[in-house]
């Protein structure tokens, strides 16, 4: 990219062009390397076979996936708690971004992508657009390049932030419902 656009502004820009190019599937895969790419038919197999919008490469579908310190399980076991009244179920791994989607979700997030720490954001996009997701059992590697951005000071700052997405899209649902 020309300018830095932070995560949601690189994924949406990636978004665009793979809708604008035709493609019907993408899965992106974070650039520190803990993504194994071994799981990429897995998911797209996934996403043709379920016919949902999104495919979430999970390392706890059978919790059996290790978490990468304290405040990030912390963290996942705190949004899935707010996330499961909100998509209606359970979601074993909210903060992954090894995800996959179709062109319906695609030509979605092509417009608009949540910019900041999008991963929780975008399940509720989804929820209020009614389209469906599933989670398939993957594993992380150790990091391999890079450093987390969420720091010790970020870590309070990431669930208020978060929240306040979520609730804005949620405010946004029931406004449209109405």
């Amino acid at each position: 990219m020309p300018s830095h656009l932070g995560l949601g502004g690189c994924v949406q820009a990636g978004y665009r062009l793979a809708f604008e190019l035709g493609y019907d599937y993408v899965i992106r895969v974070d650039g520190d390397g803990q993504h194994d790419p071994r799981y990429i038919p897995e998911m797209l197999a996934a996403l043709e076979r379920e016919g949902c919008e999104m495919v979430i490469g999970s390392r706890f579908v059978n919790a059996e996936g290790e978490h990468s310190g304290f405040l990030r399980a912390l963290g996942i076991v705190f949004f899935r708690a707010v996330l499961r009244p909100i998509l209606g179920r359970s979601v074993h791994d909210p903060t992954s971004g090894f995800v996959g989607v179709n062109r319906t979700a695609l030509a979605l997030f092509s417009k608009s992508f949540p910019l900041e720490y999008p991963e929780i954001e975008a399940l509720v996009v989804l929820q209020r657009k009614r389209f469906r997701f599933v989670e398939v059992t993957t594993k992380m590697r150790p990091r391999r390049g890079g450093r987390t951005t969420i720091t010790a000071l970020k870590s309070l700052y990431y669930p208020v932030h978060v929240l306040l997405g979520v609730f804005v899209n949620i405010l946004k649902f029931e406004g449209r419902r109405k």
